[in-house]
């Protein structure tokens, strides 16, 4: 969907230094525009369909890094399953990312650019101790910071103050 920034990723990695090979996970009505616009820029993008939520873990394991190019996010789920699975993030600096990518912690947090992207996916492509670091600590805070105890406790805490 539009905000979801896909076409600004798609330009922003047609700038990177390396070759990529794109994978997307999901339908939604971009699909089409995001191939055309791939094939214009002379980009390897694959377009999986939606997969079971077992085959995910295979799915993030194949990969470099995560890139989360949002312009807006409420509580993004496939953020929390990129850390757990210890890649290196980019994500942009917007309500519902930023409180959950500490900057140069756990992620690289940059503007939900074509110039931010490119600089943000550069720089963990070319530096792979900054990316290991990056996937590691990003693991670590997903497993302290939002394991399944914590995440119903949280939904418990929420429920309740909502009870009259």
């Amino acid at each position: 969907e539009p905000q979801k920034n896909l076409t600004t990723l798609l330009i922003a990695l047609a700038q990177v230094k390396t070759k990529v090979k794109i994978i997307m996970v999901g339908q939604g009505n971009q699909t089409q525009k995001l191939l055309n616009l791939a094939r214009q820029l002379k980009l390897n993008l694959v377009i999986k369909p939606s997969i079971a939520h077992s085959q995910l873990p295979k799915v993030y394991r194949s990969t470099d890094l995560f890139v989360l190019p949002s312009l807006i996010e409420g509580s993004p789920k496939v953020l929390l399953e990129a850390m757990a699975c210890g890649l290196p993030i980019v994500a942009t600096r917007v309500p519902g990312i930023k409180g959950m990518i500490e900057h140069k912690v756990t992620g690289l947090l940059v503007e939900p650019t074509v110039s931010g992207l490119t600089a943000g996916i550069n720089k963990i492509l070319t530096q792979p101790l900054l990316a290991r670091r990056l996937g590691r600590a990003a693991r670590f805070r997903a497993v302290k910071q939002y394991n399944q105890d914590k995440i119903m406790a949280s939904e418990i805490k929420f429920l309740q103050s909502c009870a009259r």
